[in-house]
């Protein structure tokens, strides 16, 4: 999932170290709109532009802003695989990172749900979504809608979900938000 502010600051570059690691998966790309439904159609144009001219790589876009529950569910029902890696838009990845991306793949299988940023980055399988269900859509904005799942996997499989360490991964936490009223932190007060 993306939105114009991170455009080219970290969803582009993101999308092509993907393929320029050779990482040749499917990708699914969750433009988001802004919360008061205006938002800059020349920035859209040129970031959709520049991501296809890399080979599979698809795009839903809302002209709405959509809290990232709504996100990820939508983008897990496109793309209809059993597995699917889900990413935030500011993540820098390296070298290793298809190695342990398999590696995570292979868990997910049996564990379901692997974590490899936290919710930054996560495996899921869709077994998972059949025991416990979607993201929770009442979680409108940004933040807390991982908390709530982890909530419901623990009260099913009656343990946390599996971490692995993702050493090809650093999370940059950007603070770069939206309009949505902020909490204590980038996240939204709405959620909380």
């Amino acid at each position: 999932t993306t939105f114009e502010k991170r455009f080219f600051s970290s969803a582009l570059p993101l999308i092509k170290s993907i393929r320029n690691l050779g990482i040749d998966y499917p990708i699914l790309i969750f433009i988001n709109g802004n919360l008061d439904g205006n938002f800059d159609w020349t920035a859209r144009k040129k970031f959709i532009d520049e991501v296809n001219k890399l080979e599979k790589v698809g795009f839903v876009t809302s002209n709405v802003m959509t809290g990232m529950s709504r996100n990820w569910n939508l983008g897990l029902q496109l793309l209809g695989s059993k597995l699917t890696l889900c990413l935030c838009d500011d993540l820098v990845i390296s070298y290793g990172f298809q190695k342990e991306l398999d590696e995570a793949f292979v868990k997910a299988k049996s564990e379901g749900l692997i974590t490899l940023a936290g919710f930054a980055a996560f495996v899921i399988n869709e077994n998972v979504i059949a025991d416990i269900g979607w993201f929770d859509e009442r979680y409108l904005g940004f933040g807390e809608e991982d908390g709530d799942y982890v909530w419901r996997f623990q009260e099913f499989y009656k343990s946390l979900p599996p971490r692995k360490i993702c050493l090809a991964i650093n999370h940059e936490n950007l603070k770069s938000r939206g309009d949505e009223v902020p909490g204590t932190t980038k996240y939204s007060l709405t959620n909380r």
